[in-house]
């Protein structure tokens, strides 16, 4: 369809004329920036309800490391470095503080109990802390989790438990007997 805009050109009719009114003298066009009005403010109201119904963006701690591998053998090293890695909901989230335990059995880990090393709450972004318990016995065993905090200070869940195997770094420990 076509129509003069008053200079004497022809124009394409515009969409208020192309799709009339209906009967009860509503033009389609309003109803259909009404339409999409509902939509976004359903949308919009999805998306707060969710947010407040959760308890805040979860986070945890995952892929624990000892010297960069998962759960090693052999660790020769008498002060192991250990790492993890922050896995948040939220976009931006980051550490603020981390703690570490290490036990020689597993069940130590579950009652908080550490007999190797427990570093407490250390204010730190790093995901990456040199062990700093007692001494290591060559071929032993040691058990490990971490936690961390957030930046609105909430502390996550415990990792799953993770550990490494001590080698034989001095020569006295390949001597026969």
């Amino acid at each position: 369809q076509v129509k003069s805009n008053g200079c004497g050109l022809m124009g394409v009719m515009g969409l208020k004329e192309i799709m009339g009114r209906r009967k009860t003298g509503y033009p389609m066009y309003r109803r259909i920036r009404r339409a999409r009005m509902y939509a976004i403010s359903a949308i919009l109201l999805f998306v707060c309800a969710s947010a407040l119904s959760a308890e805040g963006p979860a986070f945890r701690v995952e892929n624990l490391r000892c010297e960069g591998v998962a759960d090693p053998l052999g660790i020769e090293t008498p002060l192991p470095f250990l790492t993890w890695n922050l896995i948040a909901d939220a976009r931006g989230a980051r550490q603020t503080a981390f703690q570490v335990l290490v036990a020689s059995r597993p069940e130590l880990l579950n009652e908080n109990a550490a007999d190797l090393w427990n570093s407490g709450r250390v204010s730190s972004t790093a995901q990456r802390v040199s062990y700093a318990g007692k001494p290591l016995r060559a071929a032993g065993r040691a058990f490990w989790t971490a936690r961390i905090w957030n930046e609105q200070d909430s502390a996550s869940e415990w990792s799953a438990p993770s550990n490494w195997t001590m080698g034989l770094p001095a020569p006295a420990d390949w001597e026969a007997k």
